[in-house]
């Protein structure tokens, strides 16, 4: 797949090496609604910065830290993710998280009203894991 956008160099870092390597190998886009979502996820959290490499393109959206740490994801229609901690990934999967290894071990995928529940507690759901997700330090994962 061909990738029409270039991240910024910033972002460059070997904590960022899988991820940088999944998006451009995949070149991944998100829906507005679901950047919408992750940035109501993040609005309220510490040290959040969005960032998307082409948003005429509906490019993938990222949440990262000021160290340029990128630790969540905005893909596709419905489908946000996030870099936690390994000791937090069993009490993300018992949240409805699932494993997503397309990047790496400590990768957790959330949809979206996932089993038609209201959306009010999707919203609660990722807000509480992005802000997990922003306070965590590497030496966590």
């Amino acid at each position: 797949m061909t990738v029409s956008w270039e991240i910024d160099t910033t972002f460059n870092t070997t904590t960022n090496a899988a991820i940088l390597r999944f998006l451009c190998e995949r070149s991944p886009s998100a829906h507005s609604d679901l950047v919408s979502e992750l940035r109501l996820a993040s609005q309220d959290a510490p040290d959040s910065h969005l960032y998307c490499p082409d948003k005429t393109n509906y490019a993938f959206f990222a949440v990262h830290r000021s160290d340029h740490t990128i630790v969540a994801l905005a893909l596709g229609m419905r489908q946000i993710v996030f870099r936690l901690p390994k000791l937090l990934i069993p009490n993300a999967l018992q949240d409805g998280g699932i494993p997503f290894t397309d990047i790496g071990p400590e990768w957790v995928s959330f949809t979206l009203n996932s089993n038609n529940e209201p959306i009010v507690e999707s919203r609660r759901r990722l807000g509480r894991w992005c802000r997990q997700a922003l306070l965590s330090s590497n030496e966590e994962n």
